[in-house]
């Protein structure tokens, strides 16, 4: 700010010294006096502002200079950070994954294992899941299907057992009619 503000102070006495003399010695045409005051007090302004120039054009670089160390700093900052949240993401996506493909898979093994008792027919299996996904419903299915089918059976049992006691009966009753 200070070279910028020495600059246009320069410049102001350049602006007057162009309007007082430069400018009414050409009019006059006199290039000599022209050619002295150009050299002489309008070179030093010059100079002078030249180097105030020279001055805010080197802090300007010195600022883009800086401006763009902590653009690479902020950016490697930023990268860091990306990658690992981009690493963290990734490596919690595969432990979510595998703990779901792992709970739905040891889901899945207790329905085979249900079925595969209820194909050598044991009715005593159960699969016991509790979930609300498909499988969870699929195993409570089974368990509901097992559970009547010992029902069924138990149901059949007991009729089998109440007609061999009433075949028993009828047997004894032929005897004794068959003897009588």
């Amino acid at each position: 700010r200070t070279e910028m503000q020495d600059f246009l102070t320069a410049l102001d006495r350049y602006v007057a010294l162009r309007d007082d003399q430069l400018l009414p010695l050409g009019r006059e045409g006199d290039i000599a006096g022209f050619t002295a005051v150009r050299d002489g007090d309008a070179q030093e302004i010059i100079d002078t502002m030249t180097e105030h120039l020279t001055g805010i054009v080197e802090a300007e670089e010195h600022d883009a200079e800086t401006a763009l160390v902590a653009a690479e700093e902020q950016f490697a900052t930023n990268r860091t950070t990306f990658i690992l949240v981009l690493v963290v993401g990734l490596t919690l996506a595969l432990v979510l994954g595998f703990a779901t493909a792992t709970s739905i898979v040891a889901g899945l093994r207790r329905v085979q294992r249900v079925a595969e008792a209820l194909e050598h027919g044991d009715l005593t299996q159960r699969a016991h899941l509790e979930s609300r996904d498909e499988v969870g419903r699929m195993g409570t299915a089974l368990d509901n299907a097992v559970d009547q089918m010992r029902a069924v059976i138990s149901t059949i049992d007991t009729s089998s057992s109440t007609l061999a006691s009433a075949t028993e009966e009828m047997s004894a009753t032929t005897t004794q009619i068959a003897s009588t």
